[in-house]
C-alpha cells in the first residue's frame, strides 16, 4: 500500500485479493475480494515489478 504498512508487492496483492479492509471508512467500496490463483498473483507480482524504476527520473545524481 502506498502508507507502506506492507513489506512487498504480494503482501499488498494479498490483502486487496482478500477484499482490502472493509471495515475502514475511507475504503472505496468497490474494492471486493479477488479471486487469484497462484499464477495470477505471481504474473500481476512481474507485471509491477516491470513497471517500477531503478530509480525515479529527475532524482538522479546531480550533472557535473
Amino acid at each position: 500500500m502506498h502508507d507502506g504498512s506492507f513489506d512487498t508487492l504480494e503482501q499488498v496483492i494479498d490483502h486487496y485479493a482478500a477484499g482490502g479492509s472493509p471495515d475502514d471508512p475511507a475504503q472505496d467500496p468497490l474494492i471486493r475480494p479477488l479471486a487469484l490463483t497462484a499464477a495470477d498473483r505471481a504474473a500481476l507480482v512481474a507485471f509491477l515489478q516491470a513497471l517500477t524504476a531503478l530509480q525515479p527520473p529527475g532524482r538522479g545524481a546531480a550533472a557535473p
